[in-house]
């Protein structure tokens, strides 16, 4: 059974300007396990359990980069922020880690779920983003 979340974000970093650059969608063994579309102000991400969506944002002044991934594992929703990301990292990149059965740095994440994360993004600016479920499909992405 798939679930769809709707992603709202947030930017209130009005002078670093953080864009959308990147989405993706983890499936493993499930090919069409997951998509992501967008009505106006709204990301929308459809999954069954096990499978994940992550957004990667970088800002237009700075370059500082985040990524944030959200998902279901075994019929739970978590999310996570992951900060301090290399100019040259990518969603790509990074969203399989989430998945990696030897734990690999970010396997953890499925282990412990959790509904709230925050962290401080890499950078001068000490800027801090948030990422909720605020509703059993409904996520914030609060950058500030």
């Amino acid at each position: 059974m798939n679930t769809t979340f709707s992603v709202r974000i947030f930017d209130t970093t009005a002078n670093l300007r953080f864009s959308l650059v990147e989405k993706t969608v983890w499936h493993g063994a499930n090919i069409n396990a997951g998509t992501w579309s967008s009505d106006g102000s709204i990301e929308r991400l459809t999954i069954a359990s096990g499978t994940s969506g992550a957004l990667r944002f970088k800002s237009d002044v700075t370059g500082d980069t985040f990524l944030v991934a959200l998902g279901i594992h075994n019929n739970q929703q978590w999310c996570h922020a992951h900060v301090g990301l290399t100019p040259d990292q990518t969603a790509m990149e990074i969203h399989p880690q989430y998945h990696d059965p030897a734990g690999g740095p970010l396997g953890g994440v499925l282990m412990n779920p959790a509904a709230r994360m925050k962290a401080r993004i890499q950078g001068g600016n000490y800027r801090k983003v948030v990422v909720e479920f605020v509703g059993p499909t409904v996520v914030n992405i609060i950058i500030y």
